[in-house]
């Protein structure tokens, strides 16, 4: 076999091994994270209300953590659910308001005095020795 021809498969499979190895080191870091549970809950539970924004605005906890928003902004703020599911009525600047969710859901919330302000709770199930269920954040990689 001339040298030529071997040097072209050996470019060709190397480019393969990359390639493939490409591809599962991009499902492995996001998706097999996310889906087993301890990539995608934050490890902060407390949400700021400052500068007239919820920060952050979305955050991922599992069912039974406590979410604490504390206001830092000088004027009274809430954290009002859509669903009615909590309202913490308003409460001033070094103030605080915590509630833990007892299901898995997703919780939009807004402040009842400036309704512009908003943000997103999600809560999901996730048991120790089992998967979460399909309409956890991200999906699986299937290679």
């Amino acid at each position: 076999m001339p040298a030529s021809s071997r040097s072209r498969r050996l470019i060709a499979l190397m480019a393969a091994v990359l390639v493939a190895g490409a591809a599962l080191t991009g499902c492995s870091s996001g998706g097999a994270k996310k889906a087993g549970g301890t990539g995608a809950a934050k490890s902060t539970n407390t949400v700021q209300i400052k500068n007239f924004k919820f920060v952050p605005a979305v955050i991922k906890v599992k069912v039974g953590t406590v979410v604490t928003w504390t206001n830092a902004d000088d004027v009274e703020h809430s954290a009002t659910a859509t669903d009615k599911t909590f309202d913490s009525n308003l409460f001033g600047k070094g103030k605080s308001y915590s509630f833990t969710f007892t299901k898995a859901g997703k919780f939009d919330y807004f402040c009842s005095a400036h309704q512009y302000m908003t943000g997103t709770v999600m809560y999901w199930w996730a048991p120790s020795r089992q998967r979460a269920p399909p309409t956890a954040w991200g999906a699986r990689c299937a290679v």
